[in-house]
């Protein structure tokens, strides 16, 4: 199984704030959701919970799928549940459409 880490970085980055003015209003309209909220939330706590930077969980799943003795019992950063997490929380082949079209990818 090959992962594209650039693309699941790119749609797991934290994208800066826009639309936001000096004084802390909005200068533009919100933008529209492209994920379901609970399910961007779902993502955003679940990430969070893993108490690592995005380029750590990265190194660590690369490590996973570069290093078959990884999956055998060696030295890990994340555990079998947080894999089946991640795993879980893979975006959909719709999702990950959405997000290209509005350039969230």
């Amino acid at each position: 199984m090959a992962i594209n880490f650039s693309e699941l970085e790119d749609q797991f980055a934290a994208k800066p704030a826009a639309g936001l003015s000096a004084a802390g209003g909005r200068s533009q309209p919100a933008a529209r959701a492209v994920l379901d909220l609970d399910r961007a939330r779902n993502v955003g706590v679940f990430l969070r919970g893993l108490r690592l930077a995005l380029p750590a969980v990265v190194e660590a799943l690369e490590a996973v799928c570069s290093d078959e003795s990884a999956l055998e019992g060696g030295q890990r950063v994340l555990s079998d549940d947080e894999l089946a997490g991640l795993l879980a929380l893979w975006p959909a082949p719709a999702e990950a459409a959405k997000l290209r079209a509005c350039g969230c990818a």
